[in-house]
């Protein structure tokens, strides 16, 4: 099974409802962070990718400090998902480093978006960078 960690992440933020960075958590860990400034915020940290055909899995290490999680058609609170797929993943309170990952199977040759995304009304959310990986999943 390889494993390959994943760079390039671009934000995208909701201006006036969300903000991120990229700096550190607060435990000096680099970090790219979500941040709610009002209710029914939305943020995300996005990387497209071209993947042979298999069954992969994506993968971050997160943790929250005030997260008040938002319910949406597309996942509640924090979590992993590939754009227009509905997560299965989620962190909704305030927590610790905590692995969240994200199962999919690929088709040959097509290019899929990730995101690691905060759907709430308040909170922040740190994601470890080094943290941000693909891998294969058994078959």
């Amino acid at each position: 099974m390889s494993v390959a960690g994943v760079t390039g992440w671009t934000p995208r933020s909701d201006p006036g409802r969300s903000s991120t960075d990229a700096g550190t958590a607060p435990d000096g860990t680099p970090a790219l962070s979500l941040k709610c400034l009002a209710e029914g915020a939305t943020a995300s940290w996005r990387r497209r990718l071209r993947l042979p055909e298999g069954k992969y899995v994506i993968e971050a290490r997160v943790r929250s400090e005030g997260l008040k999680a938002r319910v949406d058609a597309q996942g509640t609170g924090v979590g992993l998902r590939i754009t227009g797929r509905k997560r299965t993943n989620s962190l909704e309170s305030s927590s610790d480093w905590t692995v969240l990952s994200e199962p999919f199977e690929a088709t040959a040759g097509r290019e899929y978006e990730f995101q690691v995304e905060m759907r709430a009304d308040a909170g922040t959310v740190w994601i470890d960078q080094g943290s941000l990986r693909l891998r294969r999943a058994r078959e």
